[in-house]
């Protein structure tokens, strides 16, 4: 008698625990509703329930209205929680002006982009344009490339923060150098010239280059043999300013200039970070500044002119 009473009670345990365990199990292809970015969205998970709503891993899919969803990873309670994959058609990035609909897939956790990913929409201007790379509480976080489908746009490859391009000074200057009408590349000594001296880029009065100027590389050193430079800066005295513009670009202010020689036979054009209040097109000035690479520009006859791109230090 004692033993079936011990039974009996052991059997009720059993059976209060389920109860509020909720009794964990695997389910296939069943029909639910989420909630996902104050969104209810229908479709079919796989995966592990508990209380009727998915808790442990599964996958939920979707396609309807145009939009394809996709997530496995990680429930609770019937939420999206934890690690997990993603391809959403319709995600919202949540940019601090505005919000940007388009494609995403990738990393998330708790439901936001976080990890690596790849996001593709259209600008305001209706041009296409797609990030990969890192994230971080769903936004563009960390190094990652952003192109777009125009020619007219710049490549941003390197850091970003909270959404926004923030490249250091070697990533700036490897970006302008991706665009389409005008494309330039550091050479290895630069890069790692830049990386060592960013704050070269420009030199304020108190900082002392000139024990990194090599007096003896000419211009047509340059041309010759762009490979050869970039680990020592260079001074181009009584060039030409003939034409200049000044932009705010990624956080910096950048001042573009193309100079010439006196005879008008060589060309550079300068990236320089920060203003230069004094100076106007047809202006008399000295160069320091790094070399970078050749490159060519369209002139005004239609044909292409071959010119030398300098990071400037300082311009005097």
């Amino acid at each position: 008698m004692k033993m079936k009473r011990i039974g009996k009670i052991l059997v009720c345990v059993l059976i209060t625990v389920l109860a509020f365990s909720g009794c964990t199990h695997n389910v296939e292809d069943k029909e639910i509703s989420i909630s996902f970015n104050e969104q209810s969205i229908s479709g079919t998970y796989t995966g592990s329930v508990s209380k009727g709503v998915p808790h442990g891993e599964g996958r939920f899919t979707c396609k309807e209205d145009g939009r394809t969803f996709d997530y496995t990873g990680q429930w609770e309670e019937g939420k999206i929680v934890g690690k997990g994959k993603l391809t959403d058609t319709k995600y919202v990035v949540h940019f601090s002006d505005f919000d940007r609909v388009g494609e995403y897939s990738g990393d998330v956790v708790n439901g936001k982009a976080q990890g690596n990913g790849s996001f593709s929409a259209v600008n305001d201007e209706q041009v296409k344009y797609t990030y990969t790379g890192s994230w971080h509480n769903g936004l563009f976080n960390g190094q990652g490339v952003c192109k777009y489908d125009s020619e007219d746009y710049y490549v941003n490859a390197g850091n970003f923060k909270d959404g926004e391009f923030a490249p250091d000074k070697l990533e700036f200057i490897k970006s302008i150098g991706d665009y389409e009408k005008m494309r330039f590349a550091p050479t290895e000594k630069a890069a790692k010239f830049i990386k060592s001296h960013e704050n070269f880029f420009p030199a304020d009065k108190s900082t002392d280059i000139t024990k990194y100027i090599d007096k003896s590389i000419k211009y047509k050193n340059l041309i010759k043999s762009p490979d050869k430079y970039g680990d020592k800066l260079v001074t181009l005295s009584d060039y030409i300013v003939a034409q200049i513009f000044e932009q705010e670009m990624w956080n910096y202010t950048c001042t573009q200039f193309l100079a010439a020689s006196p005879s008008f036979d060589n060309y550079v054009f300068v990236y320089y970070l920060g203003e230069l209040p004094d100076v106007y097109e047809g202006s008399r000035v000295t160069i320091q500044g790094l070399p970078i690479s050749n490159s060519s520009f369209e002139n005004v006859g239609g044909g292409t002119t071959l010119c030398y791109v300098v990071y400037g230090c300082k311009i005097v």
